[in-house]
């Protein structure tokens, strides 16, 4: 058994709080013990002292029993053991008195019954006589058994279960061990963090030994991914640093994806396990905002943190881009499922968003031609919360931007490195060709404000802006292709996969621009075959564009800008025919 391993997985259960993590990670482990769970802690429920409820084989003696898991937070003293009705002492009466009695499905009444005592703590030494005679009295009046499980043990399972040895090889967990203590330096601890996921993703692929072995593989491998991510958050938090965790949280979405979802559309236990990946990337971000909500509240204030414009304007867009992703993830999720708690957190993050914009002037003003996902993002997530003045305000803004920077091109949107656009943004070196080769900006100004039925905004892109911008730039859309899926988790296959093109001719009015790129490009796989597109799951491609700087899909970009801006694809496609 690996004692590092063990300490930090120990230290990380110790940052649990008892509602909503605790019983939640608890939950994960006894999934990978191979329990069935029969019921879980519900706020606003009557437990009746039973937190977590399960079946599985009891290691002391090899019978099938049902569980009952009382869970406290933190070392156990003698108040928390008989000091109030928030007790041990006082659940344990409850689970013996009236669950036991009342709440066994007739499934499980013929099933032995052991109650657990779970803590990420300890037990203080001058309870042990108060537990023994607690368990023995209880045991002989009630005909169950009882057992106490500590910080330790708990980190023992975690490590057995979650992180077994062939699930997690030497090189894994030394990967793990790196990311973890550099956690708080961002792209040190990152790297070691992506290789473990990726690691991890490939054998969940393997497609060796019998189903139930390889069903154990994938659940094994998954579910230590998603215990990765709960350590990078804890270690995160501590460090006050959980941009690892939410960044690492992106990837491992994007990985898994990849790797796996055609098996996620058939095999319902690997739909399951990606779905609660995203679920948990999505609570690592509001967690993240949160935090962060100061700086997007407060003038100007990421410029107090960063030493040069140009790295405020970059993290200035890469805020907005998340917060719009967040506010599409929670809108769908709403849409989908009719649930008010994905509606209101997606106007939650559109808030946010929209103080942002407010704040920080730079938002503006995109630094790099990248920055045209994060745009169609943003004007997307306002349009679903029906900010349509806000949308097109911000539009015109940064029009009007882009025109001025036409004329003065050190404030051009780049492609290149950091060093070099700060040389061009300070006057030490001319725009080159190779840094503004292309544009993907000006098409995404162009069909919002087509979308939009702007015609004084397209008309000033068309007049104003395209007949002054470097000469060596090319307007550029980028359409996926068959096995798009696939090669999301990856920055070199996404960036060598789909067709570019140039837009070398825009028509004079809004709508036959609408009409014309309304029609797929030829040769290339429509996105209604890809399999997020089936799957109903817009988040990939997005959050794809987002996380690798790459371009949005071309027909999404002007599906998504015209549903939501209550134009019908199927008009604009008679009228370019």
């Amino acid at each position: 058994m690996n004692t590092s391993l063990r300490l930090l997985l120990e230290d990380f259960l110790g940052l649990m709080r008892e509602e909503g993590e605790l019983d939640v990670f608890l939950t994960l482990l006894l999934s990978g013990m191979g329990h069935e769970i029969i019921s879980r802690a519900k706020k606003g429920v009557k437990q009746y002292g039973v937190d977590v409820s399960s079946v599985g084989t009891d290691k002391a003696d090899g019978r099938t029993k049902l569980f009952l898991w009382v869970v406290k937070r933190g070392d156990i003293g003698r108040a928390e053991w008989n000091g109030s009705q928030q007790s041990i002492q006082y659940s344990l009466d409850e689970v013996v008195w009236t669950y036991l009695p009342s709440h066994i499905s007739p499934q499980h009444a013929k099933l032995p019954k052991k109650v657990m005592v779970l803590t990420n703590g300890d037990f203080h030494p001058t309870l042990n006589l108060a537990i023994a005679t607690t368990f023995k009295t209880l045991s002989r009046r009630h005909g169950v058994k009882f057992e106490l499980v500590n910080g330790s043990i708990l980190a023992g399972w975690a490590e057995e279960h979650l992180l077994d040895e062939h699930l997690l090889p030497k090189e894994a967990r030394t990967l793990l061990r790196r990311m973890l203590a550099n956690i708080s330096s961002s792209e040190t601890s990152l790297q070691p963090g992506r290789e473990l996921v990726a690691q991890l993703t490939n054998l969940a692929t393997t497609q060796d030994g019998s189903e139930n072995a390889r069903k154990k593989h994938r659940l094994g491998a998954l579910r230590g991914i998603r215990t990765a991510l709960s350590l990078a958050r804890s270690y995160g938090l501590s460090e006050n640093n959980l941009s690892v965790a939410y960044k690492l949280a992106e990837f491992a979405v994007l990985r898994t994806w990849a790797a796996l979802h055609v098996e996620g559309k058939q095999i319902v236990y690997i739909r399951d396990e990606l779905a609660a990946l995203r679920i948990q990337w999505a609570a690592i971000a509001l967690e993240y905002h949160e935090r962060v909500q100061p700086y997007y509240q407060t003038q100007d204030a990421f410029a107090s943190i960063l030493p040069d414009s140009l790295l405020v304007a970059n993290r200035a867009f890469e805020e907005l881009g998340r917060l719009a992703l967040q506010t599409i993830f929670w809108g769908n999720l709403g849409a989908q499922t009719g649930l008010p708690v994905g509606e209101n957190l997606a106007r939650h993050s559109s808030s946010q968003l929209q103080v942002l914009l407010e704040t920080h002037s730079c938002t503006s003003s995109p630094p790099y031609d990248r920055h045209s996902a994060v745009i169609h993002a943003t004007l997307l997530a306002l349009m679903i919360c029906n900010e349509r003045e806000t949308a097109e305000r911000w539009l015109e803004t940064l029009i009007v931007r882009l025109f001025h920077a036409t004329h003065n091109k050190r404030y051009w949107p780049v492609d290149c490195t950091f060093e070099e656009a700060l040389e061009i943004r300070e006057g030490e070196k001319d725009l080159t060709e190779e840094s503004s080769s292309t544009s993907t900006i000006i098409p995404v100004f162009l069909i919002w404000s087509a979308a939009l039925g702007r015609e004084d905004f397209y008309s000033t892109v068309r007049e104003n802006i395209l007949p002054t911008i470097p000469k060596w730039t090319t307007s550029n859309l980028w359409s996926s292709d068959s096995g798009y899926d696939s090669v999301v988790g990856d920055a070199k296959l996404l960036f060598e996969h789909g067709v570019a093109e140039g837009l070398l001719h825009v028509p004079k009015t809004a709508s036959e621009f609408l009409a014309r790129l309304s029609v797929p490009l030829q040769g290339v796989e429509p996105v209604e075959q890809s399999e997020w597109y089936q799957q109903r799951i817009p988040l990939i491609p997005i959050l794809a564009s987002l996380h690798w700087g790459s371009q949005v899909p071309r027909m999404m970009l002007i599906e998504h800008a015209m549903a939501l801006c209550g134009k019908s694809p199927a008009n604009y496609d008679a009228a370019a025919n």
